[in-house]
């Protein structure tokens, strides 16, 4: 998907957590990525880790925004 989009064209902005081999797979295909934390171990980091991971994408996304409108 990622590679069909960016040869229509598309600009593709990768977010991902550093979790098992996330970071090495995304590396391995010479993708470009932005690492929003790491992946926590218990229920209670958990929900406090997706909540920050969800503050991280959004403020990449509105840098994003910003550039290209």
């Amino acid at each position: 998907m990622i590679f069909n989009l960016m040869k229509d064209g598309h600009y593709v902005k990768i977010t991902t957590r550093d979790k098992e081999v996330t970071l090495d797979l995304l590396t391995a295909y010479h993708l470009e990525f932005e690492c929003t934390g790491k992946n926590r171990p218990g229920l209670l980091n958990k929900a406090v880790a997706m909540f920050k991971n969800d503050i991280e994408i959004y403020k990449i996304s509105n840098k994003l925004i910003r550039i290209y409108l």
